[in-house]
This record gives C-alpha cells, structure tokens and sequence, in this order.
C-alpha cells in the first residue's frame, strides 16, 4: 500500500495524477487529508482516509482558503512586502496544521500500515518520519523549496538578474519567521526531531523526493541536486472527468480562450479586467474561478465562467 498526504487542493491534483499511474501498476492507494476533502479522492476513484487536520468542523471550507483570498490584496506589493502580512501567517498556520495532526495521522498510518508514504506539503509531520517506512517528499511548487546558494530566496519569486534583492529578502524573512520557526523547533524536539534552520519547515526526504519543477528551467546549483535522490517529473497531469464547455453566443468557430490561475493567482480585478478586455473581441473566453468569485451579471457572450473547471479535460 502507498499513503499519500497532501494538503491543499494544487498538492492534492498532484498526488492524484501520480496515483493514477501507481493504481495503474498494480499498487493500492489510500489518500489521507483533511475532512474538507470529504469525497475529493473518491471522485478520482481512490480510498479517503479523512483526518481533522486542523481542527476546524467536518463541512468547513479548507482552512487556507480566506488566507490566500485575504492576500489578493498583498501580491500587489513588492515582493519583500508579502513576509509579515501573508507569508508569516501562512507558516503560523501550517505549524499549527502539524501539532494538531500529530496523533490523528499517526493513528491513521499505525492502521493503514502503508509500505511507502508520499508527501506533498511544506511542512515535516512526524507521524510521518516515524512511521518507519520510505517516504517520499513530492515539491510541487517551486524548487526553491530547497534552498541554494545560487537559486533566489524561497517564495521571494526573484530571478538570477536580480540578486542584489536577495540578501535583503533573506534577512526580513530569517527575522520574521524566527519565532514561528522557534515555536516549530520545539516541537520538533518534543518527538525526537533536531531543529530545522529558520525559514525551513520540512526538509529534503531521505529517501526519494520528486520534483513538478520543469528540468530544462531548473536553476544552476552550487550543490547539485544528487539524482538517485532528486528526480524532475517535468510536470504532473491528472486524468479527469470529460467537460462540456459552456454555451457562448459567439461565434463556434473563433479561437477558445481559455483563463485559470489557481487559487493562489485568482484575483478577482485581475480576472474583471481581463474579462472586459477580451468582452467582444473575435474569442470565445472561459475563465476559471473560484466559488465565490463575482461574476458580472450582465457581460458579453463570448465571456463564460465556471468553478472548479477540470483544466486536463478543458484543454485536451
């Protein structure tokens, strides 16, 4: 059996797609999250092992969502501008995620007794590196995740160009998460983990750790990624549900367009903007967005929304 633990729904699309191919291999795949996934792997035909996670009541929208909605306003600012109002709030909120899932996800794993875990998260569950088994780390976001010298601060979303930037934006961020990283550290130790340096949540697996980063846009290293440890999967596609396009009153045969940034990058003036500026021009549009994103009510027909929209199946 292989256990797979994620926690955010991009994280979550990514095992799926990893599991698809495992299932496909002949192996049993049972994901473990939060009970806001209630019937989220099932859809994909997996077994749900549903844990409370963060606390919160069985039926309440994943705990991160008003966070990420409440930092639209924030990644309109300088980068270096996002550590105290977005970024430290998120690592407050994750440290939390791991003590209070230390003893749900370690009963689950002494239950389940799985022969190899995966873990798609930015945090390190103990449970997890003592359950006693392999386990792999799946980084789907950035590779910055692991850091370099030569590679820009993680979640600064520097480039090469601009490393005078860097310095400054390590140091802000080592001072602000130095609290929340001390708080994470003691409880680390409370279950016979050493500390892990500021601004590092969950270290590299070690055992196998697959990163969604594209190879040929990797950064150069000062220490190279071993590659019997590291491995580039070059991205990761789930197989979904078919998806029927909404209707247009349009014309079939102009270019489809279509507009989704995930729930990190859906902000709702960004998308208005963008809907106004392609409103009547020789496309049909469909745009991606969250539940509670406010759709025009009057708009042009070459304009369509819709939530949740399976994006393999709608670009296939």
């Amino acid at each position: 059996m292989i256990a797979f633990f994620a926690d955010a729904v991009g994280q979550a699309f990514n095992c799926v797609a990893i599991g698809q191919i495992l299932s496909e291999r002949g192996h049993r795949c049972v994901f473990l999250g939060d009970r806001a996934f209630s019937g989220f792997y099932e859809r994909h035909g997996f077994e749900e092992c549903l844990l409370d996670i963060h606390g919160s009541a069985a039926g309440d929208a994943h705990v991160f969502t008003d966070h990420v909605r409440g930092g639209n306003a924030v990644f309109a600012r300088p980068a270096i501008e996002h550590i105290e109002p977005y970024i430290v709030p998120y690592y407050e909120s994750i440290v939390d995620s791991a003590i209070h899932a230390q003893a749900p996800l370690a009963e689950a794993l002494a239950r389940l007794r799985p022969d190899f875990i995966c873990v798609d998260d930015v945090v390190l569950y103990p449970a997890i590196w003592h359950h006693g088994v392999p386990w792999a780390r799946i980084i789907s976001c950035a590779e910055t995740e692991i850091g370099d010298t030569e590679a820009p601060p993680h979640l600064s979303g520097y480039g090469v160009g601009e490393r005078d930037l860097w310095p400054a934006f390590a140091e802000r961020m080592a001072a602000a998460l130095a609290p929340t990283q001390a708080r994470f550290n003691h409880f680390l130790a409370e279950h016979g983990l050493g500390p892990l340096p500021v601004g590092t949540f969950m270290d590299a697996s070690p055992h196998i750790n697959f990163l969604i980063y594209p190879k040929a846009v990797a950064f150069d290293r000062a220490r190279p990624l071993p590659p019997d440890r590291f491995v580039y999967l070059n991205g990761c596609v789930r197989r979904s549900a078919a998806y029927r396009y909404p209707d247009f009153h349009a014309d079939p045969a102009w270019p489809l367009v279509y507009i989704g940034y995930g729930s990190m990058g859906s902000e709702p003036d960004l998308l208005a903007r963008q809907a106004a500026a392609l409103a009547g021009a020789p496309v049909r549009a469909l745009f991606s967005v969250p539940e509670d994103f406010p759709i025009p009510e009057s708009g042009s027909g070459n304009i369509r929304f819709d939530t949740f929209v399976p994006q393999p199946s709608a670009i296939a």
